[in-house]
């Protein structure tokens, strides 16, 4: 192969068009041939004198790289005619920013650490979706949820990204942790069954067997994943332990809620909830109440600002969103109407 094949290959990889197999021939190449060791070793050099290691790889002294390498290369006394011709392409290449400093990094990056493919499912209010994954795990989905799952899992643990609220049973794997990556936290897990409310209640409930819990800020998982930051289940776990603003663990029965001050608060869990058809609320605000009351059934309800402060302990089963709003509307001491035209109940203040 010339190297004008070489050429043609580094522009690729550059232009992030390169193939895998592609990818695999020119980082041969670059390992075995004369012509190829000697531009690699130069560029190594350079290389290693700058660090640069992100993931939008820039380097504004490209003129002056092109002169440095011209210089070393016209110093060694041993260089053929064909190296010289590639010299020559290569100056080109870094004339015009082709050839960057990052080549070494880009090349092992993209080896190493392949672009995460996800596939996402989503319900909408009052929707619910079963999913189940390739290790027989399964996720229930309750409504307005956004589930997102690796399409190829070239990682070494299992991961997915959850936006709303979700009941999980996992499948067993004590080589393979699961995480389950949102916003605020990430949970861990070998083989549980718990429920997952990442927007509305912030909570973890756990059914059967045991979860830690990370508060942990931008989805510090999902950068070690995607990053190269952790290669290796056991560094993912350590930079997350390490990463963390708190952890628990929570066994059977037991319930854990991020405050508003990111603070871990652990109480008891009773194994009921929206997957049986069943709402429980515990001292929340009515606001609260109705944004999981118009998830589980669909229905779009407004609330006069005046009960922004009210409380509700309650717990509904089997019932109707009418008849949950009536209730409501009663202990808050309201009343309640629908607009025939949007559908959207109203619950208001009576007026005196």
């Amino acid at each position: 192969m010339d190297d004008k094949e070489i050429l043609r290959l580094i522009e690729k990889l550059q232009s992030k068009t390169i193939s895998p197999e592609e990818l695999k021939k020119l980082r041969a190449l670059l390992h075995t041939t004369n012509d190829s060791k000697a531009l690699l070793g130069l560029m190594r050099e350079m290389y290693e004198e700058v660090s640069v290691a992100s993931d939008d790889i820039t380097y504004k002294n490209e003129e002056k790289t092109r002169k440095r390498l011209i210089q070393r290369i016209q110093k060694d006394n041993s260089v053929t005619r064909k190296r010289n011709i590639l010299y020559y392409w290569v100056a080109g290449i870094a004339a015009v920013g082709l050839l960057s400093l990052g080549f070494l990094f880009l090349l092992q990056k993209q080896e190493s650490t392949p672009a995460l493919k996800w596939v996402m499912v989503s319900t909408q209010h009052g929707e619910r979706k079963k999913i189940t994954l390739s290790d027989g795990s399964t996720i229930q989905l309750n409504g307005n949820t956004k589930l997102s799952y690796l399409k190829k899992n070239s990682i070494p643990i299992r991961l997915v990204k959850l936006d709303g609220e979700a009941f999980f049973d996992i499948t067993k794997d004590e080589s393979k942790p699961f995480l389950v990556v949102s916003k605020k936290f990430t949970t861990q897990v070998v083989g549980t069954s718990f429920n997952i409310d990442t927007d509305i209640g912030k909570t973890v409930e756990v059914n059967s067997g045991k979860v830690n819990v990370y508060a942990t800020s931008d989805s510090q998982a999902l950068k070690l994943t995607s990053d190269g930051s952790a290669e290796k289940k056991n560094d993912m776990l350590s930079i997350l332990e390490k990463t963390t603003r708190g952890k628990v663990s929570l066994l059977p029965g037991e319930k854990a809620y991020l405050n508003d001050s990111n603070k871990w608060e652990v109480s008891a869990y009773h194994h009921k909830n929206w997957l049986d058809n069943e709402l429980v609320f515990l001292n929340e605000p009515l606001p609260r109440v109705l944004k999981k009351a118009y998830r589980n059934y669909g229905d779009s309800i407004a609330i006069d600002s005046a009960f922004a402060n009210t409380n509700m302990t309650i717990t509904f089963k089997g019932k109707k969103i009418e008849q949950v709003l009536n209730t409501l509307v009663e202990l808050s001491n309201g009343k309640l109407t629908r607009d025939p035209t949007t559908k959207i109940w109203k619950i208001s203040k009576i007026d005196n």
